[in-house]
């Protein structure tokens, strides 16, 4: 009884303190859209040679949910970043980015660090493998600073294989803060 009492006692302390994560608006649904018709939060981070021979659309369902479609066939030499809305965090924190993804090659989930005033050392990414159908994929970082740079933001990135056509929808990222995943630990 008293086992069950304390374990009872603690997965409600976990949940109260988990309750304060915040679920980003990077607009995953791709419901915001720009004078140009492409999403508003989310832009390529290529040249704007290679950018053009990207193509970007974007399709609603009938309940207002968008999906990106993202045809790099005509990037036969570099895959192609998204970069999305900064995100404001600190070393402690953890992130997790969950995305629904149809494609038959590799994407990635991840993001740019960036201290106050410079990009830190590279981009942190987890790669899937998606065999042609629509998938959830899930991603977890806890977020660290550099030896010499304090971090203070982070820029989400979805990166899609090149010569591939994929569709992106759902993308979520949630930010639990240091103080918050040591409370549930208490």
């Amino acid at each position: 009884m008293k086992k069950t009492l304390m374990a009872l006692t603690l997965s409600l302390a976990s949940a109260i303190a988990l309750q304060g994560a915040v679920l980003t608006d990077i607009d995953g649904n791709f419901d915001k859209i720009d004078k140009k018709g492409m999403p508003a939060k989310w832009r390529i981070n290529m040249g704007p040679k290679m950018a053009a021979q990207v193509k970007l659309t974007i399709q609603k369902d009938d309940k207002g949910v968008g999906t990106l479609t993202v045809d790099a066939t005509g990037t036969p030499k570099n895959d192609v970043p998204l970069m999305g809305t900064a995100i404001r965090c600190k070393a402690g924190d953890k992130i997790i980015v969950t995305a629904d993804i149809k494609t038959s090659g590799s994407f990635g989930l991840g993001f740019y660090r960036y201290a106050e005033k410079a990009l830190m050392k590279g981009m942190k990414t987890k790669t899937f493998r998606i065999m042609n159908r629509k998938t959830t994929v899930k991603a977890e970082f806890i977020m660290t600073d550099d030896a010499d740079k304090k971090l203070f933001r982070v820029t989400p990135v979805l990166n899609v294989q090149k010569g591939k056509v994929t569709t992106i929808s759902n993308v979520k990222y949630e930010l639990i803060t240091a103080e918050e995943l040591n409370a549930a630990k208490k």
